[in-house]
């Protein structure tokens, strides 16, 4: 990444990390739907790696059709169906037996792509950082939520940068309060027409700032 993908994807008005992620595991899930339903090898490995977490299988569905998902998952069925066959002839430990053929976001090729699109960008961020241009643009945006803000920081060699963007994500945060209230006294008042677009989706940008994009919040843990 350079310096012109940064000051592109700083115009967002929600997380620019966020939407990074959002767009690599949108493409992903995209080619995946279609290998998925008319490629054998990968219906062998999907079923050895038992699907996707919850919030990816879900994603997955959404992109795919009744026939995709039918002609794609039935090896993954068919394994589950046979080791749950196995544990039926055991006695020991069976909760957990049974709970590991459920998937997690710990093992989850779609997660592990959005571990690995999430540190990219943020390293690569925190070089940019360094340079004026990409501070003031920085500056003028919504920046990062808190999720990517905390790596973001940790990832800067400097610390005049890191009290940059702290200082920077406390005035956002304050603005987004100030916008809010703006917005519900309006509301209550009858002076809908008077809202401004910053305080129309300020509820949005302050939920996506506090736990990140929707798409992406995938309770998936990093290593320490």
């Amino acid at each position: 990444m350079d310096k012109k993908d940064f000051l592109r994807d700083f115009r967002t008005r929600g997380c620019p990390i966020c939407d990074h992620m959002g767009r690599a595991i949108a493409d992903f899930l995209a080619s995946w739907q279609y290998l998925l339903a008319s490629n054998e090898k990968i219906q062998q490995e999907y079923a050895a790696e038992l699907g996707f977490c919850p919030l990816h299988t879900w994603q997955l569905a959404l992109v795919s059709s009744p026939q995709g998902i039918s002609s794609g998952h039935p090896k993954l069925v068919e394994h589950i169906a046979s080791e749950l066959t196995k544990l039926a002839r055991t006695t020991t430990d069976l909760p957990n037996k049974v709970l590991s053929l459920f998937q997690d976001s710990q093992n989850c090729r779609a997660c592990d792509l959005l571990r690995k699109a999430e540190e990219s960008y943020v390293q690569h961020l925190a070089v940019s950082l360094k340079e004026i241009e990409v501070r003031d643009a920085y500056a003028h945006s919504q920046g990062t939520c808190l999720r990517h803000l905390g790596p973001l920081v940790g990832a800067v060699a400097e610390t005049d940068i890191a009290q940059f963007l702290l200082s920077l994500a406390a005035r956002r945060f304050e603005k987004l309060a100030e916008e809010m209230k703006s917005y519900a006294a309006k509301h209550y008042a009858l002076r809908r027409d008077l809202h401004t677009q910053d305080e129309k989706d300020a509820y949005l940008r302050a939920l996506i700032h506090i736990v990140s994009a929707r798409n992406v919040n995938t309770p998936f843990k990093r290593e320490v």
